[in-house]
């Protein structure tokens, strides 16, 4: 029997949790861990039933030409899980849920929340009915839970798992933008030639040549041309030297706001899934850093044109005391997320758990 199986459908929360691995490892490197992996985790001696990229989708229509993979997916879980002695959840609901109400299993620690304040509140009744202990990384979240917490349910908040991975930098900036489509294929796709056509009026306008980092969940091409580029470099490392960021919302518009970076978020969907989460979202913001600071601290359009990115992009390249006040803004987040080295502590609670239960 494995000690821990891992459910990792997201590469932010894989991000996580290979620094999490390799603390565990450091306490017991005889731990037995099994689970959906990517190729760090599998260099960290996790056996790999599926890998991250079957699951990195994002939208309706996006997954039903996937259906049939993911069923098969769930089922080789089903059975790694129920051979474990307990079970990690990462992230990606849509997946896990499924997992977490069809498994035989009470041992049952979920690791990042669904964004239940954003919308599905009733996702919270499962959480509650089928974990054991929920590890959230938005100090608000810890509120949200609390009041439901019982004998056989428990909500933690240890820190922001990112401060661990994005520390104050002096790295000089060049004149470049940092454009992060997504890292699901999907939105990468959906968005990429969007913000070509932007690069191109950038180039022209302010001479500043776009950068794109392609993540390894990610089937695109690498090229070079003299407006722009795409590269393997991290995300972080792109956005660590450039000067202004147009960032498709996710955790990379946090990571951008942790580096003080300015930018601009955006997002398009789909048409029809559009119009479903018009219904269904609760949030007032799309972007995480507006989201934690509950007001627009970065600017957010949602299905823009190439127009409004540029518009928006050009008014902050024109202003350089508009830049400056967002970056004092960005400042406040850290202090939002703390405390540090939560990485460690998160390690250290599931290392006990898994030693306590024999």
């Amino acid at each position: 029997m494995d000690d821990l199986f891992l459910s990792v459908g997201d590469l932010s929360a894989a991000n996580y949790v290979v620094n999490i691995l390799r603390h565990l490892k450091e306490n017991d490197k005889s731990l037995k861990i099994t689970g959906i992996t990517d190729k760090r985790m599998e260099e960290l001696g996790v056996k790999s039933i599926a890998n991250i990229k079957d699951l990195n989708l994002v939208g309706i229509i996006e997954v039903l030409p996937r259906i049939f993979k993911i069923k098969k997916i769930i089922k080789r879980s089903l059975e790694a899980a129920n051979n474990s002695r307990w079970i990690m959840l990462c992230d990606a609901p849509g997946f896990n849920f499924r997992l977490m109400k069809n498994l035989k299993h009470e041992n049952i620690i979920y690791f990042i929340s669904p964004q239940i304040w954003a919308w599905k509140p009733q996702r919270i009744k499962d959480i509650v009915n089928y974990v054991k202990h929920l590890i959230v990384i938005l100090p608000f979240e810890l509120d949200i839970y609390k009041p439901y917490e019982n004998g056989h349910f428990k909500v933690y908040y240890f820190g922001h798992p990112l401060l661990d991975i994005i520390k104050p930098s002096d790295i000089k900036k060049e004149n470049i933008i940092a454009m992060l489509p997504g890292s699901r294929n999907s939105e990468f796709k959906r968005h990429i030639g969007l913000l070509e056509e932007v690069a191109y009026y950038i180039y022209k306008t302010f001479n500043m040549k776009s950068l794109i980092p392609v993540a390894s969940t990610v089937d695109y091409p690498i090229y070079s041309k003299e407006y722009i580029e795409t590269t393997k470099e991290s995300s972080l490392d792109v956005m660590r030297k450039a000067k202004f960021g147009i960032i498709a919302s996710g955790t990379a518009s946090l990571e951008a706001s942790l580096l003080g970076l300015p930018h601009i978020i955006f997002y398009r969907l789909n048409p029809i899934t559009l119009q479903i989460a018009k219904h269904l979202v609760k949030s007032k913001y799309i972007g995480l850093p507006n989201i934690i600071m509950d007001k627009e601290i970065i600017p957010e359009l949602i299905q823009p044109s190439k127009e409004d990115i540029i518009k928006k992009t050009s008014y902050y390249l024109n202003n350089p005391k508009s830049l400056e006040n967002m970056k004092e803004n960005l400042k406040l987040l850290r202090e939002k997320l703390s405390p540090e080295n939560a990485t460690e502590r998160i390690a250290d609670f599931i290392y006990n758990i898994i030693v306590k239960s024999g």
